[in-house]
Protein backbone atom coordinates (compact mmCIF):
# COMPACT_ATOMS: atom_id res chain seq x y z
CA UNK A 1 0.00 0.00 0.00
CA UNK A 2 1.61 3.52 -1.01
CA UNK A 3 1.58 6.46 1.25
CA UNK A 4 -1.29 8.19 -0.87
CA UNK A 5 -3.12 5.52 -0.41
CA UNK A 6 -2.72 5.38 3.42
CA UNK A 7 -3.60 9.11 3.72
CA UNK A 8 -6.95 8.66 1.97
CA UNK A 9 -7.77 5.36 4.16
CA UNK A 10 -6.49 7.66 7.01
CA UNK A 11 -8.73 10.31 6.11
CA UNK A 12 -11.82 7.76 5.46
CA UNK A 13 -11.48 6.41 8.79
CA UNK A 14 -11.71 9.80 10.60
CA UNK A 15 -13.89 12.38 8.62
CA UNK A 16 -15.36 14.45 10.92
CA UNK A 17 -19.00 14.85 11.67
CA UNK A 18 -21.16 17.13 9.64
CA UNK A 19 -23.17 17.83 12.32
CA UNK A 20 -22.84 21.44 12.77
CA UNK A 21 -23.38 23.89 16.01
CA UNK A 22 -23.17 27.07 16.83
CA UNK A 23 -19.24 26.46 17.79
CA UNK A 24 -18.43 24.76 14.58
CA UNK A 25 -18.38 20.53 13.87
CA UNK A 26 -19.20 18.62 16.79
CA UNK A 27 -15.53 16.56 17.40
CA UNK A 28 -15.41 13.73 20.01
CA UNK A 29 -12.66 14.44 22.13
CA UNK A 30 -11.72 10.68 22.55
CA UNK A 31 -12.13 9.93 18.69
CA UNK A 32 -10.11 13.06 18.44
CA UNK A 33 -7.05 11.60 20.67
CA UNK A 34 -7.48 8.50 18.85
CA UNK A 35 -7.03 10.43 15.10
CA UNK A 36 -3.98 12.08 16.30
CA UNK A 37 -2.51 8.54 17.33
CA UNK A 38 -3.40 6.92 14.02
CA UNK A 39 -1.79 9.97 12.67
CA UNK A 40 1.45 9.91 15.05
CA UNK A 41 2.21 6.10 14.02
CA UNK A 42 1.26 6.69 10.10
CA UNK A 43 4.08 9.70 10.06
CA UNK A 44 6.30 7.93 12.01
CA UNK A 45 6.58 4.46 10.18
CA UNK A 46 9.20 5.53 7.65
CA UNK A 47 11.10 7.95 10.61
CA UNK A 48 14.78 8.02 10.55
CA UNK A 49 16.48 9.63 13.79
CA UNK A 50 18.42 12.93 13.45
CA UNK A 51 21.63 11.34 14.45
CA UNK A 52 21.03 8.92 12.02
CA UNK A 53 20.96 11.64 9.17
CA UNK A 54 23.69 13.48 10.05
CA UNK A 55 26.31 10.31 10.64
CA UNK A 56 25.03 9.54 6.61
CA UNK A 57 25.83 13.11 5.91
CA UNK A 58 29.47 12.66 7.16
CA UNK A 59 30.60 9.06 6.46
CA UNK A 60 28.37 7.91 3.20
CA UNK A 61 27.56 8.68 -0.26
CA UNK A 62 24.34 7.66 -2.01
CA UNK A 63 23.75 6.85 -5.62
CA UNK A 64 20.12 7.52 -6.76
CA UNK A 65 20.51 5.38 -10.30
CA UNK A 66 21.36 1.88 -7.89
CA UNK A 67 19.32 2.53 -4.70
CA UNK A 68 22.81 2.02 -2.85
CA UNK A 69 24.84 3.77 0.22
CA UNK A 70 28.90 3.68 0.05
CA UNK A 71 29.95 3.79 3.83
CA UNK A 72 33.10 4.94 3.99
CA UNK A 73 35.39 2.67 6.60
CA UNK A 74 38.87 3.09 7.85
CA UNK A 75 41.09 2.87 6.63
CA UNK A 76 40.41 3.09 3.46
CA UNK A 77 37.71 0.89 2.83
CA UNK A 78 34.35 1.24 1.64
CA UNK A 79 31.21 -0.86 2.90
CA UNK A 80 27.77 -0.77 0.17
CA UNK A 81 24.36 -1.02 1.29
CA UNK A 82 21.54 -1.61 -0.84
CA UNK A 83 19.14 1.13 0.67
CA UNK A 84 18.49 3.56 3.54
CA UNK A 85 16.68 0.48 5.44
CA UNK A 86 19.98 -1.33 5.43
CA UNK A 87 22.12 1.24 6.39
CA UNK A 88 20.00 2.47 9.09
CA UNK A 89 20.24 -1.64 10.47
CA UNK A 90 23.79 -1.03 10.08
CA UNK A 91 23.66 2.41 11.67
CA UNK A 92 21.47 0.97 14.45
CA UNK A 93 23.62 -2.12 15.36
CA UNK A 94 27.56 -0.69 14.77
CA UNK A 95 27.46 2.87 15.18
CA UNK A 96 24.68 3.75 17.77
Amino acid sequence: MTTSDKLREFADKWGFSQDKTDEGFLIDNDRTRQCLSDLTALISEHYYPKEFLLWTGENCQYYPYTNEWMYFEWPMTQQYFEGTDELFNYWKTNER
